[in-house]
């Protein structure tokens, strides 16, 4: 009967401290379990973080690649900002050439994207033919649109002192198209 006594004492001990064991266990798997939930939304949240770092820096990079195109890129378009210098441009060309440029007018296109001008260049049939070729080969998208080449058929008799004789008079419908309205 002791013996049988002590069994139970020993199987009531056991039990209790199976049901203690029991316990901490579902205590701990509890805990890790909500430490691991926070643990994973944290690993998260750094994962998204160093995504957007990731990609902001790769924007960066290409920003800074690409910047020497884009400024390549927008000295092939005039704005409405250097139509003036346009201009300079196109009479400088003249003169490199010995052509008297001028622009005697400047209309906008239907559509705002490109702008016409009316050129004369006058002088010898040389330097205006090297004009006209200057002007087909500018870095823009140009089109001309109508070119009247004369000879000057005034008497040189009848100019005035001081005044300039030219062999060749030319004008010239320039469409730009490669325009940006600013």
């Amino acid at each position: 009967m002791k013996t049988k006594g002590k069994n139970i004492v020993y199987l009531i001990v056991s039990t209790i401290f199976l049901l203690g064991a029991f316990s901490l266990f579902g205590y701990l798997f509890y805990n890790v379990r909500a430490e691991s939930q926070s643990v994973s939304e944290l690993s998260a949240q750094i994962e998204q973080l160093s995504n957007e770092e990731s990609t902001s820096s790769t924007l960066k990079h290409s920003v800074a690649v690409t910047e020497g195109d884009s400024s390549k890129l927008n000295s092939y378009f005039v704005s409405s900002d250097n139509v003036v210098s346009f201009i300079n441009s196109m009479e400088a060309l003249g003169v490199n050439v010995g052509s008297d440029v001028s622009t005697t007018s400047i209309d906008p296109g239907k559509d705002s994207s490109t702008l016409t001008f009316n050129i004369v260049a006058k002088g010898s049939f040389s330097s205006v033919s090297r004009f006209v070729t200057l002007l087909e080969n500018v870095p823009y998208q140009v089109r001309i649109q109508k070119l009247d080449l004369e000879k000057n058929m005034a008497d040189i008799k009848t100019l005035q002192k001081g005044d300039k004789w030219y062999d060749w008079d030319a004008t010239i419908t320039l469409v730009l198209k490669s325009y940006i309205v600013k």
